[in-house]
């Protein structure tokens, strides 16, 4: 298939370990596209199905092109289109930050000034390709690579494969957090991209986060690794028509297991269970950062619950560390405080609560702090509304306040918090919703401008959105949206939303439908647009596949929704399309022994 070229030895593995393409392979590349430390353009498929030819012919290097990346300095601001390092020119006439730019090929060094604070706002780390390579600076990785490529087509589908590989190989070698903030970047010395800078519509611009390659990530294209500077293949695919996934996740159902799940291209398996949170786990929360994974068991046979910490492995195996006992009826949990020092938990009771727990970073969940109870003065319309039921807390971009919906008072209530992480209920900045609305879940989406948060209900199947503001008096909402989960458009009998959530590039909502008529033998997903000032565009209603979407979470690039269909046993994963955020298909599923509650990506 390719043309052959005189090769020189290699070792069996790269740096990391792990083994390396056949020579052959190499030189077949090598002998088509030249030197191993050139661009390398072959013909591949957009993912996720569309079937579209994307122009990456390997005799044009300038459609794409894999950057080898030895060095970085910090910018703020850049936009890269038609990189190519034959036309110096052109790139630096289309960036901003060069100082210096390869004169011919054979230079093959692109230096970068530092830009003053400002432009994007958010940094970047620009990487330099030097030959030889130096090694990088303050960073514990072995690969760091740009994607760029002169169509826009190319740049998203190799930018969601990237996006969709990044921190899910090494777990020591992963940037904590994604995006991340300042103070993660210096604790652990790795350098990760935003991807809402790097992946807007018309963004040219493609990285990855720090990451140690052990699979495929873009069919036919390479990725280098520097060593001993030297340039070192960690990784060719020849030729393939989709995009290679390859990624774990971890599972709870009520069978009392925590399944975890790998996924190599098309392939969902279950590599492991940890029956540590049993007899009910009913919601799971990832700690990436301290590769812990927290479980929170429901005990719907028993008077109380539990919070449970498990250590993760570098086989992504589960380890308990900890187990502690809470008040009954445990559904969701967030991290919060200094360093994400306490834990905060939603009760559904019997009895609406919120506890805080101290939370450590190699041991997880720890003692009680506080806890706040709820009490109705009367019940609700709805059967369901006999007494509060917090159903889940999350936590606003401030990092200052929970938000918890309430099922049975119809409240989205606020909590602050003190130096002990000791939480407060703040009433004045309570949302109250018309009585029988049954708030279940909400989701944080920031604009351009402004910041909005959507609840959905689950007793009323409406969709609710807000402006939130922040003042000396603490948060506000004013209502800017209210639709239904189902586009404005009829509600089927006895339909219940459950989950929702914001799209990474934060342009589009995806809510759940529980009993949906509208499908045979399938709930569904509804995808909304939301618009500058906070209103909502419908774009789909989709089939999930299965039966009570419960649950499901997006991976860190959008490519991909996990959902965990309680009715049906079993987690599907569906393919979006970024640009149009409508689902484009099935990629793989697994069964999962009990009715599953919740799903989550290890990144």
């Amino acid at each position: 298939m390719f043309a052959r070229s005189k090769c020189s030895n290699r070792d069996p593995q790269d740096s990391s370990g792990y083994p390396v393409p056949s020579d052959d392979m190499i030189c077949a590349l090598k002998g088509r596209a030249g030197p191993a430390r050139r661009q390398i353009g072959l013909s591949a498929k957009e993912a996720e199905g569309r079937g579209e030819e994307l122009e990456s012919k390997a005799a044009d290097v300038t459609k794409a092109k894999v950057l080898p990346i030895a060095k970085h300095m910090h910018v703020d601001c850049a936009t890269f289109d038609n990189i190519d390092i034959d036309a110096a020119n052109t790139m630096s006439n289309q960036t901003r930050g060069p100082s210096e730019t390869a004169k011919s090929r054979r230079g093959r060094r692109m230096k970068w000034r530092q830009k003053s604070p400002g432009g994007c706002g958010v940094p970047l780390w620009a990487l330099v390709g030097t030959n030889p390579p130096l090694a990088p600076d303050r960073i514990r990785c072995d690969t760091w690579f740009v994607t760029a490529a002169a169509d826009s087509n190319t740049r998203h589908a190799l930018g969601r494969a990237v996006l969709s590989a990044v921190a899910r190989r090494d777990t020591k070698h992963v940037a904590p957090s994604f995006p991340p903030s300042r103070s993660d970047v210096t604790s652990a010395g790795c350098h990760p991209f935003d991807r809402r800078d790097i992946l807007p519509p018309n963004a040219s611009l493609l990285a990855s986060s720090c990451i140690r390659l052990a699979t495929a990530l873009v069919p036919a294209w390479s990725v280098w690794t520097c060593r001993n500077s030297a340039w070192s293949p960690a990784l060719i695919m020849a030729s393939t028509a989709a995009v290679a996934y390859a990624s774990n996740l971890y599972v709870s159902s009520y069978s009392g297991d925590v399944s975890v799940l790998s996924l190599s291209g098309s392939q969902l398996d279950i590599i492991s269970t940890q029956s540590g949170c049993a007899p009910s786990p009913s919601w799971l929360m990832l700690d990436k950062p301290n590769n812990l994974l927290y479980c929170v068991d429901e005990n719907l046979s028993g008077d109380d619950g539990s919070i449970n910490s498990f250590s993760i492995a570098d086989d992504h195996s589960l380890s308990q560390t900890s187990r502690e006992s809470t008040s009954p009826g445990p559904v969701s949990s967030v991290l919060y405080g200094n360093g994400n020092s306490a834990l905060a938990v939603a009760h559904y009771g019997p009895g609406g609560a919120v506890s805080a727990f101290n939370a450590d970073n190699t041991t997880g969940v720890g003692a009680l702090i506080n806890q706040i109870d709820f009490k109705l003065d009367q019940p609700g319309p709805n059967p369901n509304q006999d007494d509060s039921h917090a159903h889940e807390v999350i936590l606003d971009p401030s990092g200052k306040y929970i938000l918890t919906p309430d099922l049975g008072a119809d409240l989205v209530r606020v909590f602050t918090f003190d130096d002990s992480n000791a939480i407060t209920e703040v009433s004045s900045s309570e949302i109250s919703l018309e009585p029988g609305t049954g708030p279940r879940h909400a989701a944080f989406l920031s604009s351009a401008d402004d910041l909005y948060l959507y609840v959905a209900c689950e007793l009323s199947n409406k969709l609710l959105g807000y402006r939130v503001s922040y003042n000396d008096t603490g948060i506000s909402f004013e209502q800017v949206e209210a639709t239904n989960t189902f586009g404005g458009g009829d509600i089927p009998a006895n339909a219940a939303a459950a989950e929702i959530a914001v799209t990474p590039d934060q342009k589009f909502l995806i809510v759940s439908n529980r009993m949906d008529a509208s499908f045979d033998g399938s709930d569904s997903l509804a995808t909304f647009k939301p618009a500058a000032d906070g209103s909502l565009e419908f774009v789909e209603l989709y089939p999930v596949g299965g039966l009570t979407p419960r649950q499901f979470s997006i991976n860190g690039d959008g490519s991909l929704v996990a959902v965990g269909l309680q009715g049906s046993s079993k987690v599907n994963l569906l393919q979006r399309d970024l640009s149009t955020g409508k689902f484009t298909g099935t990629l793989a599923s697994v069964d999962v022994a009990g009715e599953v509650t919740c799903v989550v990506w290890d990144e």
